[in-house]
């Protein structure tokens, strides 16, 4: 069974997001560079559907998100 979660606020699902993603599971996601290759890694890790990783680059360039990257 799929598991979601759902926030009453986008300031605490960015905060679950990043501690998540801080964790030991997924912390090597952090050696990538680019988009492409951190979501494919934490897709391939089972954060999601590795279907979701052409519409995730797609809001990316749609919303230019990348000027938060850090």
């Amino acid at each position: 069974s799929d598991f979601f979660c759902a926030y009453p606020t986008m300031e605490e699902s960015v905060a679950h997001y990043v501690r998540l993603i801080s964790g030991n599971y997924y912390n090597h996601a952090f050696t990538y560079d680019n988009d492409r290759d951190y979501l494919a890694y934490i897709l391939s890790k089972g954060y999601g559907e590795e279907s979701l990783l052409s519409t995730w680059l797609a809001l990316i360039r749609m919303y230019n998100t990348t000027q938060y990257n850090f």
